[in-house]
Order: structure tokens, then sequence, then C-alpha cells
């Protein structure tokens, strides 16, 4: 009963820490003048339509989570992300290691400012543009736009101490290789 706890409560960790990441770094834009947005190209104004949780999972899926964290990955269905956002998320545990994976796909302006973009990291090949905020050893975000809609892939990794987390080269390589994946699922 405790490990499931304790395993309950640090998957809510991870996926707060995925959620501030997006929101700090994505937000909404309010208080950006429109003419500072990074638009996708197929935005129409107003809206803010967003794919539902499994049309998102079938384009981010078990494998690719599994895969990205190194262990078997199971679907979070329980989360209010999940209903209100429509957000595909995938946790795993393995040793004291908890990972989330948050997949968001909608129609909206580009989440990124043209300041905001500037301190992200340009990544090639993927989609139209796609910006990644900078690697940490508790995770990292990725942004991209394909076809139109934009895309957010939030990773996180919590439960032991930074020297015990994965290494941030393997994510500098892996989340883009993800994100590349599913641009062309698209």
């Amino acid at each position: 009963m405790c490990a499931r706890l304790t395993h309950r409560a640090t998957t809510v960790v991870g996926l707060a820490a995925a959620m501030l990441v997006m929101a700090a770094c994505g937000g909404s834009g309010a208080g950006h003048s429109t003419s500072a947005r990074i638009e996708s190209s197929a935005t129409a104004a107003g809206s803010d339509h967003h794919e539902d949780a499994d049309t998102v999972c079938r384009l981010v899926t078990r494998a690719d989570a599994s895969a990205l964290f190194g262990a078997p990955a199971t679907r979070n269905t329980s989360s209010s992300i999940v209903a209100t956002d429509g957000a595909c998320i995938w946790n795993a545990t393995s040793g004291s290691l908890h990972y989330t994976l948050v997949a968001h796909i909608n129609d909206t302006a580009f989440p990124l400012d043209a300041a905001e973009a500037a301190r992200m990291n340009i990544v090639r090949g993927v989609g139209e543009r796609a910006y990644m905020s900078a690697v940490t050893p508790s995770g990292s975000q990725i942004w991209f736009v394909k076809n139109g809609r934009v895309v957010r892939l939030g990773f996180s990794v919590a439960g032991a101490r930074d020297a015990a987390l994965p290494p941030a080269v393997r994510q500098k390589v892996a989340v883009p290789a993800l994100a590349r994946a599913v641009a062309a699922r698209m």
C-alpha cells in the first residue's frame, strides 16, 4: 500500500513538473502582443481546438514512451488534464526513478513568442519548425508545428538525486527523435 501511494505521489509530482515546464515555457501567451506571437500556419483566429487523448496516444504510443523511459510505460487516464486538455500521459517506474511523458496536440497559436523562442534550442528536421527547452537532469520540453497543428511533448524524471538520473545527453537525442517519429505519423 505504501509503495503504491509513493508511486502515485511521485506520478503526481512528475505530472506537475511537466505541466509547470509547459506553463512556464509555453503559457497561454497572455501579456504578449499578437505581432510577437509565432503563429502556426493553419491557426484560426480564436481557435482553441485540441485533439482528444485517444488520438494523441495513437501518435505518441506506449512503445515510444517505453523506449524513452527505458522501462515499460503505462497510460495515465486519471489526470484531469487528460479530460480537459486531451493530453496523453505515459508513466513508468524503474528502481527509484519515476518517468512521465505528457503529449498534447492543438491548433492554437504556437506557444512561444519571439523572445521565448530565441532562448530555446532550434530542432531541425521536426515538422515545419521545432524548439526544445534547455535539457535538465529532471526533464525537457519540445514544441513543434506539423500540418498546422502544435505538438508539445514534455518529459520529466523524478525520484532520485540529479546524479542518479539518466544523462541529459540521452534526452537531448531521444526527445527530438521521438518528436521526429511523431511528426512522421501526422
